[in-house]
């Protein structure tokens, strides 16, 4: 199956974007990662599929206040809903050609996701320093971004 996962999560099957958002969904529920590769596996098949960077996309984010802290609320384009937190940490890697920074949350099993452009501003927009290192806080946690 030629089947394929795009650096802004768009999923492909020989050569066609798959349009429909329950279809990519159902399929994003069934993947899984071993060691570098990934895999569409039911109880009789397990299908490799190219992934360009990292399986899923963040397009959405909600940021919750309570007496505990804050809580960043991220949305995935397969609607997975993920709180960064210490069990699924945000990152930032910066590209040492361009210095463009991509910020990555893990989602489940191994497997992370990129969270659009749009959401790294809103986090820089929220970001406060400590001992000179910009980041944000979720869940008690603090997750450098720069």
């Amino acid at each position: 199956m030629d089947m394929q996962i795009t650096r802004d999560g768009r999923w492909i099957h020989e050569g066609g974007e798959i349009k429909r958002p329950a279809m990519v969904t159902l399929f994003s529920t069934i993947l899984w990662r071993e060691e570098d590769n990934y895999y569409l596996v039911t109880p009789v098949e397990k299908v490799g599929i190219q992934v360009e960077d990292v399986p899923f996309y963040f397009t959405g984010l909600e940021i919750e206040t309570d007496e505990n802290g804050q809580k960043l609320i991220f949305t995935s384009s397969t609607d997975d809903v993920v709180v960064a937190s210490a069990e699924c940490p945000l990152r930032v890697v910066t590209d040492p050609e361009s210095g463009e920074p991509s910020p990555y949350l893990m989602v489940r099993y191994g497997m992370e996701g990129r969270l659009n452009r749009n959401l790294f501003y809103q986090l820089a927009d929220i970001a406060e320093e400590r001992d000179g290192v910009f980041g944000v806080q979720s869940c008690g946690e603090f997750f450098p971004i720069s």
